[in-house]
């Protein structure tokens, strides 16, 4: 008798932390369900959701010269731009656009890396870099100083985030053909992961990476993502996985276990969320649907969505920019109040309908001149 008590006092036990990795039911967290009419032609205009921009000349010189912008991450009055396609490298500048410095470490030596996978950006300043080529997590303090060095180990990252405790880390890692059983991971200070979440039983047949995700996005203590092929947004917070956002698309839904069929195409009937951005009040997303893209804004407070699309052509926008005239094609990423985009100084100078206003910021810029960080604040 006293055998059986405590045969089934660990196996309560057992169940109890089993389920502590697992993904949580949303429990006085409300999950919003975002009905998306793929089948309308309306288009909207940007004015619609947008509010007002602003436009900052960032520092022009040789040692500040950004090559291509992949992500863009504001805290405490610093814009931290990060080009991890050309220069491997996150640049620093001012609210005035006043180059402060830069971190760039390639090599394999201490404080160095051999890729730079992602980074973020804590509340305090501290740069978080993910090199997944050596598997390690770099940490940088305020002024760009290399501090210490984390090795990972069995671990498939794309994305990284930092929690509010600044002693846990999360990687978020898109389904690949590689990939192992859990596309997040929460790791402990030592580099050691601690939890799992978004399980999946088999791998795919093809690489389905999302090419764009900021973990951190307007805040730096919330975790924000979009999971690919199965169009949820979540959050995650103290431990917890919640769904913030489903998507229904009507009968262009994805069918029920679709990542683990045997074949997944990208060019099937079926639509699929590839990225979000989100601020305070309104939620960004990008919507794949075989040869078109949808681009849409809900917005939190009033809960209305706008939502449009066309044939996936360059500088064929789905929505009318009637703003600033400008090609819209992406947002790097997003704060309290704003999105993130870039505009090339070339494509200013090439669009007949830019507005004065835009141009008089380019006035005596060369094409050469860093791309010009855009602020689209919201309603």
């Amino acid at each position: 008798m006293k055998n059986t008590r405590f045969f089934v006092l660990a196996l309560t036990v057992y169940f109890l932390l089993v389920s502590a990795c697992k993904e949580s039911p949303n429990d006085g967290f409300e999950t919003i369900r975002i009905t998306v009419d793929v089948s309308s032609n309306a288009s909207f205009k940007l004015s619609q959701v947008i509010d007002s921009l602003s436009y900052l000349v960032l520092e022009t010189k040789d040692e500040s010269l950004i090559g291509r912008p992949s992500k863009v991450v504001y805290r405490s009055g610093r814009y931290f731009v990060g080009d991890s396609d050309i220069a491997q490298a996150i640049f620093v500048f001012s609210s005035d656009g006043s180059f402060e410095g830069k971190i760039q470490s390639m090599g394999q030596g201490p404080g160095e890396y051999m890729g730079m996978t992602d980074f973020c950006v804590d509340e305090m300043g501290q740069v978080i870099i993910y090199d997944g080529v050596k598997d390690k997590i770099l940490l940088f303090n305020d002024a760009g100083e290399f501090v210490e060095s984390i090795s990972v180990q069995n671990v498939v990252g794309d994305f990284i985030g930092i929690l509010d405790d600044r002693n846990r880390f999360v990687l978020y890692s898109s389904y690949r053909t590689y990939q192992g059983k859990a596309n997040l991971m929460e790791l402990d200070d030592n580099g050691r992961v601690v939890k799992k979440h978004l399980f999946i039983d088999k791998n795919t047949n093809v690489d389905l990476t999302v090419s764009s995700i900021d973990l951190c996005g307007y805040s730096p203590n919330k975790i924000q993502f979009c999971q690919l092929y199965d169009n949820v947004a979540y959050r995650y917070e103290n431990g917890f996985l919640h769904r913030s956002f489903e998507f229904d698309f009507g009968q262009y839904n994805l069918p029920k276990n679709y990542i683990v069929s045997n074949e997944i195409s990208r060019r099937d009937p079926y639509c699929k969320v590839c990225y979000t951005r989100e601020t305070e009040n309104c939620l960004y997303y990008c919507v794949n649907m075989q040869d078109r893209m949808g681009l849409g804004f809900y917005m939190k407070s009033s809960k209305k969505n706008f939502f449009a699309s066309n044939r996936l052509e360059k500088g064929n926008t789905p929505f009318i920019n009637d703003v600033d005239g400008m090609d819209f094609y992406n947002f790097y990423g997003s704060a309290q109040h704003r999105f993130f985009s870039f505009y090339e100084v070339s494509e200013i100078l090439d669009n007949p309908v830019a507005s004065e206003e835009l141009r008089d910021v380019i006035n005596g810029l060369e094409y050469e001149h860093n791309p010009i960080l855009v602020s689209f604040y919201v309603h």
